[in-house]
This record gives structure tokens, C-alpha cells and sequence, in this order.
């Protein structure tokens, strides 16, 4: 809930909006405030330059009235570009590159093997091949490079796996749904 205050703020200037859509961005506007505050923090202790920030939504607004997915089709639930993609800031005095728009594909689950990356960024190990290995066996890639640089880290993102089974509980099948950059495409 958002304080009344700050509701009252988006009354004269959002004047064709619901009420609940008020309520919203003044949500969003004290988060903001929030935030503000969380930075000046870390500026003061010292820990600023050496913090990633990110904010993230794992999929597009449940289409109910508030959000808004435009120009994108559909919403949370839904396979269209609406519900499938989201947005996502970043912001950190250890990125190489600034004030851009990434449009490479990423996935909610690349976070944590980033944040692994990047917590041991001094001490990592490299193979051969110079690539980072997780500690871990995750799914999620190591995307710092394509938030830092803006370069191309994924071919492909798994958009949705169904399992069907055999009255025995065998696996008959497993449908992939995954994206690329230029399709959506089923796979058996």
C-alpha cells in the first residue's frame, strides 16, 4: 500500500487513470525514493563502487487493468512476446559500457551464476577454453558480458518444458518451448 501523500501527488496529473493505477506509481514513486536512499548509503560507506545494482521482472504484467505490455501481445502466462519478456535496469560503476538498451536474450536464472561470476571475479579458475565454470549445475548463463560489454551471450532461452507421461508414468515426450532472437519454436 502506498501512503496517501503520495497517492494525492498523482491525482491532478493522471486525471483519465483508475484509482488503482494511482496507487501504482506512487508505489513505484516511493520505492524510487527507497532506492535513492540504499545508493547515498553505499556512496557513504564506500561500497558503492564495487555494487551491482539490478532490478528484474521474470516475465511481462499479469494483464488485469494496471499493467501494460505495449506494444507487446499478451501477458504473464500467456507465450506471446507480452508475457514472455521482461524489463530489466542495471546499474553499477563496474560496467564497461552505459546508457544503452541490451536487446540480447537473457533469462531470469542467468542472475545467479553472474553474481557467482562476479563475486569471485579476482579468484575465478578458467579451462582451457577461458570460459567461466559455475560452481554449480545450474541452468542460468554467466551474462556479464552482455550486460557490460552489450555482447551476444545466448543463442536461445527456454521459454516452457511439458512432460507428458504414459498411463505407467514413462516419459512419452518432453515439448520444449524455446525463443530465439527471430522465433518461437516447439520442439520434440
Amino acid at each position: 500500500m502506498a501512503p496517501k501523500n503520495d497517492v494525492r501527488k498523482y491525482t491532478d496529473h493522471m486525471i483519465y487513470s483508475s484509482s488503482d493505477r494511482k496507487k501504482y506509481a506512487a508505489m513505484i514513486s516511493v520505492m524510487d525514493r527507497g532506492i535513492g536512499k540504499i545508493v547515498t548509503e553505499l556512496k557513504e560507506m564506500g561500497f558503492y563502487n564495487n555494487t551491482l545494482i539490478v532490478f528484474s521482472s521474470d516475465n511481462g504484467g499479469k494483464l488485469d487493468g494496471i499493467p501494460s505490455n505495449y506494444p507487446l501481445r499478451g501477458g504473464k502466462g500467456d507465450f506471446y512476446e507480452g508475457g514472455i519478456r521482461g524489463v530489466c535496469f542495471v546499474h553499477s560503476p563496474l560496467l564497461s559500457k552505459t546508457g544503452y538498451v541490451n536487446r540480447y536474450l537473457h533469462h531470469i536464472t542467468d542472475w545467479f551464476p553472474t553474481f557467482e561470476y562476479l563475486s569471485k571475479n579476482k579468484i575465478y579458475s578458467q579451462q582451457n577454453t577461458g570460459q567461466y565454470k559455475s560452481d554449480y549445475n545450474i541452468d542460468g548463463k554467466n551474462i556479464w558480458k552482455s550486460i557490460s560489454y552489450n555482447m551476444k551471450v545466448r543463442d536461445d532461452v527456454l521459454i516452457n518444458m511439458v512432460v507428458k507421461h504414459k498411463a505407467t508414468h514413462d516419459v512419452q515426450y518432453v515439448e520444449l518451448i524455446k525463443t530465439t532472437s527471430e522465433k518461437l519454436e516447439v520442439c520434440q
